[in-house]
């Protein structure tokens, strides 16, 4: 399981570090994705819960808005708004 955010290691320099929300999202009918502040590509599995997933031919993360939405236009999702 993973989560949507990402909250990056609590240091001396940043002792309270804020979350990050994620970059992009697209739907397909119930069907969640996300891309997270990372690069990482996340799909919802259940109300609160997310996974991460490989995109065929893509690197697990590290991965930019454009990289991503070009796979996942391709196959049938649509870009949702920004919240």
């Amino acid at each position: 399981m993973a989560t949507l955010s990402i909250r990056p290691r609590r240091t001396k320099d940043n002792r309270f570090p804020q979350a990050v929300g994620p970059l992009a999202r697209w739907r397909k009918g119930d069907a969640r994705i996300a891309l997270r502040a990372d690069g990482s590509v996340v799909r919802r599995i259940s109300s609160g819960t997310w996974t991460v997933i490989t995109l065929k031919g893509k690197a697990k993360k590290g991965l930019t808005v454009d990289e991503v939405n070009e796979v996942v236009i391709a196959a049938g999702y649509t870009r949702a708004p920004d919240r």
